[in-house]
């Protein structure tokens, strides 16, 4: 959630549930959970910077 906000996406009723189905398919396929974090971390950053939205 930090860097979700920190990228200056908005958070609405549809946040959290992105946040956590994104992230376990990263962990899934993601060597370990530290490669899963910064994955996670570039792709909401590339996100915001193309102006994408929780929806």
């Amino acid at each position: 959630m930090t860097e979700w906000q920190k990228a200056g996406i908005k958070i609405n009723g549809f946040t959290y549930n992105d946040i956590q189905d994104i992230y376990n398919q990263l962990a899934h396929n993601a060597d370990d959970e530290k490669e899963a974090n910064g994955i996670f971390i570039l792709a909401i950053r590339k996100a915001a910077m193309n102006g994408a939205k929780t929806q």
